[in-house]
């Protein structure tokens, strides 16, 4: 289980990757949504460029300051970025405890991007500003491979400027809207408890967020739309990871662990009985489970297999994610914890 210190220095260190990525979105001519997915590759491939200018209390792991939880990223890039797919990129979210000697326990995504647009072109921002970049068509593919592969596998990424660009009407605003749905937070966990703590605070870095992940459906028009439901059904992108993280080290990735409650585990958040969407693609059937991995993956046998299942009349290719980030974490054992093991003990028996 991750502890509220490992919680709050990953939601430091996935704030730090925020902070970077959405950062051109403030310029005057910002990016797409391609080359800012294709920036998030850039830096979790090489983290030095943007946390070497964190705190030094929250510079982990550069620091080793926790040094039994680490940190791997792998991009799988699928030779499809040129295609028109189904989804941008795969997220696969993987948490391993050697402590406790348990084996991996991973997550799989499908990931469809898209960008915030400023109404009239000139900053700041404001809540009238548009995803009109975000093509309907392949959300509506995405939204009917949900039938196949599950509600809680397919996913939205939305890539906005931090929300000190905005306007402060704005600002106001939002941090209002966050202050009211942080009620509904379950502080039942350590996750939700620090997830709380830190949407409560006055400068809280979860609401600066700009890169928020949120289901497909029902669609997110503008950023009021966002912000009206932040935390309730979407979540910050390291906020995300780590809910997933937690969920992993907590209940595991599967049925064989038992039936997993709506809250707080699949979605470890929210108190029960409050309307959300936003759920883990966690505990579903094993069979399906490594489906959906091999197709974030971007392997071509799981493209064919969907593709199959799914009768759409389409190249398989369709189905591969254009890259994949695989994000990894380990909970080690102090190397003064290791208990060296004899193979072949004398216990004095002489058989």
């Amino acid at each position: 289980m991750l502890s509220v210190g490992q919680i709050h220095r990953l939601a430091s260190y996935f704030d730090a990757l925020d902070r970077s990525l959405v950062e051109g979105l403030a310029d005057r001519y910002p990016t797409d949504e391609r080359e800012v997915t294709r920036r998030l590759a850039q830096l979790l491939h090489d983290p030095s460029k943007w946390y070497a200018n964190v705190s030094v209390s929250s510079a982990w792991p550069k620091t080793e300051r926790d040094p039994y939880l680490a940190i791997e990223v792998r991009l799988h890039p699928t030779g499809w970025e040129n295609e028109i797919t189904y989804s941008d990129y795969g997220l696969v979210v993987t948490f391993e405890d050697e402590v406790l000697a348990r084996g991996p326990q991973t997550a799989a995504y499908l990931i469809q991007a898209k960008r915030l647009y400023d109404h009239d072109g000139e900053p700041p921002y404001d809540l009238q500003a548009q995803f009109r970049a975000g093509n309907e068509g392949q959300r509506l593919s995405l939204r009917h491979l949900e039938d196949h592969l599950g509600e809680n596998t397919v996913k939205s990424a939305s890539y906005c400027p931090r929300l000190s660009v905005f306007d402060k009407n704005s600002i106001a605003i939002v941090r209002q809207l966050h202050q009211e749905n942080a009620g509904a937070l379950y502080v039942g966990t350590p996750f939700g408890q620090e997830l709380q703590r830190n949407v409560s605070d006055a400068s809280s870095t979860a609401s600066e967020a700009g890169f928020w992940i949120s289901p497909v459906s029902p669609r997110l028009s503008r950023a009021v739309d966002l912000h009206r439901t932040a935390f309730l059904r979407s979540l910050p992108f390291g906020w995300f990871l780590i809910a997933n993280l937690w969920t992993l080290a907590t209940v595991g990735s599967g049925p064989s662990r038992g039936p997993v409650p709506s809250a707080p585990h699949v979605v470890p958040w929210i108190s029960p009985g409050t309307p959300h969407d936003l759920r883990l693609n966690i505990a579903c059937e094993p069979k399906r489970q490594q489906l959906i991995l091999g197709l974030a993956r971007g392997e071509l046998d799981a493209a064919k297999e969907l593709a199959k299942i799914s009768g759409d009349k389409v190249p398989a290719s369709r189905f591969r994610p254009a890259a994949t980030v695989e994000i990894r974490i380990t909970r080690t054992i102090a190397p003064e914890l290791r208990l060296p093991l004899d193979h072949d003990p004398d216990d004095g028996l002489r058989l």
